[in-house]
């Protein structure tokens, strides 16, 4: 009976002295039940209590497990500051990877970007030079039509002569109109540009699509080149194309495009 008063004095002595100590609340709570479970299960061996002093031996009971002190009860700590700063750690080392990627990625696509509008830049200039070229070289074809050069036999019906009379009759119809801009049609260097060598014929108002013919004089021929630009100046196409003197019905001749000599030049 003295024993039995006894172990229920001590339970309550460790309920109480654990609920003032330790309050019962979160990771505290569960080592609180993981202990009173341990008190329940733990029972002492034999001879236990003969070699223990007196104050820390085991009062068995019949009907109930013996108790060990709560100071000896084993106790589960919580995670520690030093789990906390690891995790933080590993989330920032995450979160600086993922920052990464998203910079190399954003990079790449403004790269590409980039590199997409200068193609497209240049296809466009190449198409406006293209037919800028195209379209001088059909204005030199009417003009060169539109003339009739003198028959004139012998040494002056070729070379400087014949040149010059060229760029006199094509003077006459193109000297004092928006198309030569203030410049007059003459022979430099043994050749015709039009209209000057450090300028162009604009296709629209707009000037961005333009180009510049050179007539030379080959044997009896002529070999005209028109150079074509678009926005950018580095960038040109240019073709050529050979004239023939052919005999009107009238008293001269005209230059006719020759057949087959349309072809496509560096400019």
């Amino acid at each position: 009976m003295f024993q039995r008063i006894t172990f229920r004095l001590l339970i309550m002595r460790a309920k109480h002295s654990s609920f003032i100590s330790r309050p019962a609340c979160g990771a505290r709570r569960g080592a609180l039940n993981r202990r009173r479970r341990a008190l329940a299960r733990i029972a002492p061996g034999p001879d236990s209590n003969a070699r223990r002093p007196h104050h820390q031996k085991r009062f068995a009971s019949p009907r109930t497990a013996s108790v060990i002190p709560v100071d000896r009860a084993p106790v589960i700590a919580p995670a520690g500051r030093g789990q906390r700063r690891s995790r933080r750690a590993f989330a920032a080392v995450l979160a600086m990877l993922y920052l990464m990627l998203f910079t190399v990625l954003a990079i790449g696509f403004y790269a590409a970007t980039t590199i997409s509008l200068q193609i497209a830049g240049n296809d466009r200039t190449t198409s406006e030079a293209q037919a800028a070229a195209e379209s001088g070289m059909q204005f030199v074809k009417y003009q060169l039509s539109r003339i009739e050069i003198p028959a004139v036999s012998g040494p002056a019906a070729r070379d400087g002569d014949e040149l010059t009379t060229i760029a006199r009759l094509l003077g006459n119809q193109l000297d004092g109109t928006a198309n030569m801009r203030d410049h007059a049609v003459a022979v430099i260097d043994h050749a015709i540009i039009l209209p000057a060598a450090d300028d162009f014929i604009a296709l629209d108002a707009t000037g961005h699509a333009r180009f510049r013919a050179l007539i030379t004089p080959i044997g009896s021929s002529l070999m005209v080149k028109v150079i074509g630009f678009g926005r950018s100046v580095s960038i040109g196409r240019a073709v050529r194309m050979e004239f023939q003197r052919t005999p009107s019905r009238d008293s001269g001749d005209r230059l006719v495009a020759a057949p087959g000599t349309y072809e496509e030049a560096p400019p």
